[in-house]
Formats: C-alpha cells, structure tokens, sequence
C-alpha cells in the first residue's frame, strides 16, 4: 500500500473531525444566542448541528466543557480582531488607539449574535470561576494594551500631565458601555456617533493628535 492510501484516509479523518467541531461550536453559540446560557440544552445543541450527543461527549467530553469552548473561542477571535488591527509597526500609537476603537465597533465583534452570547456568559461569572478568570484576562489584555499605548502617546507627544492609566480606563469603559448599549438597543445603535465619542474621548487626553469625524 503506497504512502498516498494511507494518508488519505487520516486526511479524511481529520477534515471530518475539525468539520463536526466546528460545528458543534457553533451549534452551542447559536443555541446560546436563541435561548440562553441557562436554557441551552444538549437537545438543542444536537437540533442545531445534526450531530449526536455521542459527538459532543467524543470532541469535547461534556456540554460544560463545550460551553468553555465556545466562551474560548469568543474570546480568542475578539482579542485577534483588534490585534489584527494594530499589528502595522509603522502606525503610530494614536493611529493604533484609533484602531482599537474601530475594532471594538466593528461588525465582526459587535453585532446581536456575539453580543448576546457574551452577555449571556457574564451572567454566569459570578458563580463560574473559569468564565471569570476568562473574561478577566480578555478584559485586561485590552487595558493593558490602551495603558501602553497612551504611555508612548504622552512621551512621543509631550503629554507630561496625562495619566496614561486614567485614559485607557476611560477608553475601557466607554467601549463596554458602548456594548451595553448596543446590546439593548441593537436596532438603533449609531456605530459612527460611538466613534465619534471615542475620538473625542481620546482628543481630550490628546488633544493634537485625535480630530473627530
């Protein structure tokens, strides 16, 4: 048998496997979505995805631990996004704030369905250590990213009297009730006012480097 017949096979293997994980993923998010942390079951999950519960004990062991799953990945793909964002050197600081805002506004991150979900799993952080522990560290990695570059901001452009921390804890707060907003109030969000309001959040720590739209 050539080296070809048995690769092939394990390939098959492995695109199935990553395929029904996938799916299983976004089965349980979207069942988060309609129904609620709480309310969803292993019942929908499989409704969603087609897939069997014997599948959901094979890739993930458990439904608790598919739930960390999808709260994982969440996280992990709202971190990327404003990364992604700055990840040019040759922006300056003030350029890669801007970018964190736009980022945080953006249709990939802030739309009813990520949203929804998010919600629905800090509802569960004060009784679920690992949730916290989760959106504890996504929270501050944000910060702490704001807090850096506001410090290169105040040194590049002479700011001796800004207090980088006061602004990125501004920065951080603002984006969350911005969230909060649009969480209630998706119908009616205007995604280019909260820019504008970040920008003249920033044009008030940086008044020479930030202009409002």
């Amino acid at each position: 048998m050539s080296d070809l017949q048995l690769t092939e096979p394990q390939g098959a293997r492995a695109f199935n496997k990553a395929r029904n994980r996938k799916a299983l993923l976004d089965a349980a998010a979207l069942a988060i979505y309609k129904y609620g942390f709480k309310a969803t079951t292993i019942d929908r999950i499989q409704e969603i995805s087609g897939l069997s519960r014997g599948m959901i004990n094979q890739y993930f062991g458990s439904k608790d631990a598919l739930l960390w799953a999808v709260a994982e990945q969440l996280m992990s793909e709202y971190l990327e996004n404003w990364k992604a964002e700055i990840r040019d050197p040759a922006l300056t600081p003030a350029q890669k704030i801007e970018g964190m805002f736009r980022a945080d506004l953006s249709e990939k991150v802030l739309n009813p369905q990520c949203v929804a979900i998010w919600f629905s799993f800090r509802s569960e952080v004060s009784g679920t250590v690992n949730f916290r522990t989760l959106v504890d560290k996504g929270d501050l990695q944000t910060e702490e990213k704001f807090k850096a570059l506001c410090t290169e901001l105040c040194e590049e452009g002479n700011y001796p009297d800004v207090d980088p921390i006061l602004a990125a804890k501004t920065f951080t707060v603002i984006l969350e009730g911005f969230w909060t907003d649009f969480h209630l109030h998706a119908d009616r969000f205007d995604k280019k006012l909260a820019m504008n309001v970040c920008l003249n959040a920033a044009r008030s720590f940086f008044p020479r480097h930030f202009q409002v739209n």
